[in-house]
C-alpha cells in the first residue's frame, strides 16, 4: 500500500481500500491471501491490478531479469516499484533526480537510474509516465506498432 502510494505521489490507499482491492482480486484470481502477503510472480499480480484499476500503465519484470531500459526512458517512468520475497518499495523521479522511498526508511535515498535495475534478486514493476510505454526491445517494439495501428483502425472504423 505504501510503495504505491509514494510511487503515485498521494495518499489514494488506505488500508480499507487497499484490503477492498485484495479481495477483488482474490475473487477474481480464485486465491487467498493477497490481504497478508504479496505474491508477485508474473504480471498478474495484485500491485498491477491495483494499478490498472486506478488507470495506471505499468509493466512487470521477474526478479533477476531487469528491464533493458536506456538513460532517456527515466523519462518515461513516472516510478518504478521494487520487491524482493519480503519487501516491497519504490523508485521516484523528483527534478530530474531519483530517489528510494521506502516504509521502513528515515526519508528519500538519491539513486541513480540505472542503479533501480541492479539484479539483486529484486524484481520491478514500472508505472509510466501519462500512461505511455516506452519499449526498447525491437521485436516488442513492431509488435506494438501493428498493435497501435490496429488499435487506430478499430477506432477509426467506430469500434
Amino acid at each position: 500500500m505504501h510503495a504505491i502510494n509514494n510511487a503515485l505521489g498521494q495518499s489514494i490507499l488506505n488500508q480499507e481500500k487497499f484490503f477492498e482491492s485484495c479481495d477483488e482480486f482474490d475473487k477474481r484470481n480464485h486465491c487467498t491471501g493477497s490481504r497478508e502477503f504479496f505474491f508477485i510472480h508474473s504480471n498478474d499480480n495484485i500491485i498491477s491490478f491495483i494499478l490498472n484499476k486506478l488507470q495506471k500503465n505499468s509493466s512487470y519484470h521477474s526478479p533477476n531479469n531487469p528491464p533493458e531500459l536506456k538513460d532517456d526512458s527515466s523519462n518515461d517512468c513516472a516510478a518504478v516499484i521494487i520487491f524482493d520475497d519480503g519487501h516491497i518499495w519504490c523508485a521516484k523521479k523528483h527534478d530530474d533526480s531519483w530517489y528510494i522511498l521506502d516504509s521502513v526508511s528515515n526519508g528519500p535515498k538519491l539513486i541513480e537510474f540505472e542503479d533501480i535495475f541492479s539484479p539483486k534478486g529484486f524484481g520491478w514493476i514500472i508505472v509510466w509516465e501519462n500512461n505511455r510505454l516506452t519499449v526498447v526491445d525491437e521485436r516488442i517494439k513492431s509488435s506494438s506498432k501493428r498493435s497501435s495501428k490496429h488499435n487506430r483502425m478499430n477506432k477509426n472504423a467506430g469500434f
